[in-house]
């Protein structure tokens, strides 16, 4: 494995994976593995989605009887990104709710937040940890 292989993939539980990967396509995710219950057309059980500057995030459609599944809409994440301001401005525009415009952050690189659909707070940041 490289030293640039992605060690680390936030998992996320969706009510409604189907409507939450539209959201992550849109705002700039592209898919690289989408396993459904049933072949095409069942719910998705897991998926992962890559994003382009690095890394990825895993999910699947929340079941509760699954004692490993997370509650959806209680996830935070923060995605590092170039361009705040167009990732800010794709996740509204498709459908999140924005909690913090852009800032300057004290510790270096803008950043701005939202709510998914779902109620997950994501981060949108310059600012890369290392």
């Amino acid at each position: 494995m490289s030293d640039t292989a992605t060690r680390l993939w936030p998992t996320l539980s969706f009510e409604n994976a189907d409507t939450m990967t539209d959201w992550l396509q849109a705002i700039g995710f592209t898919p690289l593995r989408v396993f459904r219950t049933d072949g095409d057309t069942g719910s998705i059980i897991h998926a992962e989605l890559l994003w382009p500057e690095g890394g990825g995030v895993m999910y699947g459609t929340h079941d509760p009887d699954n004692t490993l599944d997370g509650r959806p809409g209680q996830s935070a994440i923060y995605l590092v990104t170039d361009d705040v301001p167009g990732t800010l401005t794709s996740a509204v525009d498709a459908g999140a709710t924005v909690v913090r415009d852009v800032v300057e952050e004290d510790f270096g690189g803008q950043a701005a937040t939202v709510r998914d659909p779902e109620g997950n707070t994501w981060t949108f940041g310059r600012y890369q940890p290392m």
